[in-house]
């Protein structure tokens, strides 16, 4: 049986001290601090996975953009009006009723996308709250 170098390098950095996280790195889903924790594994509060190796940081927080998407919200709310609009004229005019059903998928399909990043904001502000107030 062989090991690979994940398996070796998670070996070491378990055994030989100095081997881990020597920076203040922290958690992508609770925000934990993983400072001298092996480059990869399972945080220790969530127990969501992560990996701080070179060029691979999958589950570590990193604050890209820290800004609500307002322009996401308003193009979501004149999406579903426009649909909601469209529908209530087709009850009128059967020939816009197909025309509505597509605005509605579209601002169904918008309004997922909007809450997904809003929800990230959310979750991306209470990770920052955590880290301030450790500090």
């Amino acid at each position: 049986m062989s090991l690979g170098s994940d398996e070796i390098e998670r070996m070491m950095g378990d055994v030989v001290t100095g081997w881990g996280i020597n920076t203040s790195l922290y958690c992508g889903t609770c925000g934990y601090n993983l400072r001298g924790l092996p480059y990869s594994g399972l945080c220790p509060e969530c127990g969501h996975p992560y990996n701080a190796r070179d060029h691979n940081l999958v589950g570590i927080f990193l604050p890209q953009r820290l800004e609500l998407p307002i322009s996401d919200v308003f193009a979501s709310l004149v999406s579903l009006g426009l649909a909601v609009f469209l529908a209530l004229y087709g009850l009128r005019e059967p020939s816009l009723f197909l025309l509505a059903a597509l605005f509605g998928l579209f601002a169904v399909l918008f309004l997922r996308l909007t809450w997904r990043r809003v929800a990230q904001y959310i979750r991306w502000r209470r990770i920052l709250w955590r880290i301030e107030s450790e500090e």
